[in-house]
């Protein structure tokens, strides 16, 4: 019974320090480079978990686990939308002076 009651005291204090870590990482940076876990990206992005999942295993979102949680800092998520964006418009463009060129 006391490696059970050890092995509680233990984690609780993993947890706790988890916690503090999590907390200091988000609420003293500047907003651009605050970190916020996935569930808040897949309510800022309106996706599941699995697709955010999959856009961390093809690369496309940088990411960073602290034991089994991942977080992600909102410049990148912000900077990885804007380049999507550029690369669209300049898609339309192209698409657009070949329709005026015929």
């Amino acid at each position: 019974m006391t490696n059970n009651t050890e092995f509680s005291r233990i984690l609780s204090k993993i947890d706790a320090s988890l916690e503090r870590l999590e907390a200091s990482l988000i609420d003293n940076t500047p907003f651009g480079h605050r970190w916020v876990d996935q569930h808040e990206i897949c309510r800022l992005l309106k996706v599941t978990t699995r697709t955010l999942k999959t856009y961390r295993e093809q690369g496309l979102i940088p990411y960073s686990r602290i034991g089994g949680k991942v977080f992600f800092r909102l410049c990148d998520i912000e900077e990885q939308l804007t380049h999507n964006l550029a690369a669209r418009k300049g898609k339309e463009k192209q698409i657009r002076a070949e329709s005026f060129e015929e």
